[in-house]
């Protein structure tokens, strides 16, 4: 990790993931310098069904406004912890999400998800581009009040 990301978060905000060993993976901070570090994301992969009633009902659940998500069809998402369960079952049904994942719901409230990879690894079936893009156009203000630290989140 950069020094210089450390620094970033301590004085201008960011977010630090870490691995479900609470090893850090990632420092993702506001800076005023560009990084070589990215927050790398694989997926499609397939969402437990009942996981967007769970996750509406508490309030985790945020509209989409960037026309780049609703020109491939999805209207909301939502953040999942590391390995997070609903109604006692994965979350993402066929792939580890060790380090949290979006959830992209469409209007029929089916879903997908991109987990956060810090390995690297790409479903070749997948397509990121857009999320990867996407993501970048969303800012820090914007990501801090939707990715709420577990201390916030009420049971």
């Amino acid at each position: 990790i950069e020094l210089e990301a450390v620094k970033s978060a301590f004085l201008l905000g960011g977010f630090v993931y870490f691995d479900d060993k609470f090893n850090c993976i990632c420092v993702n901070a506001i800076s005023r310098e560009p990084s070589k570090q990215k927050l790398p994301f694989s997926g499609p992969f397939n969402v437990h069904g009942p996981t967007y009633y769970e996750l509406h009902k508490t309030g985790r659940t945020h509209s989409l406004r960037l026309e780049n998500f609703r020109e491939v069809g999805f209207e909301s998402f939502a953040w999942v912890r590391p390995s997070e369960k609903i109604q006692f079952k994965p979350v993402i049904l066929d792939c580890d999400y060790s380090n949290g994942a979006f959830l992209f719901f469409r209007e029929d409230r089916t879903a997908v998800a991109y987990t956060v990879n810090p390995f690297g690894y790409r479903d070749p079936q997948g397509n990121v581009g857009f999320i990867s893009e996407a993501m970048a156009n969303i800012g820090a203000d914007f990501t801090q009040k939707v990715i709420q630290p577990i201390y916030d989140i009420e049971a």
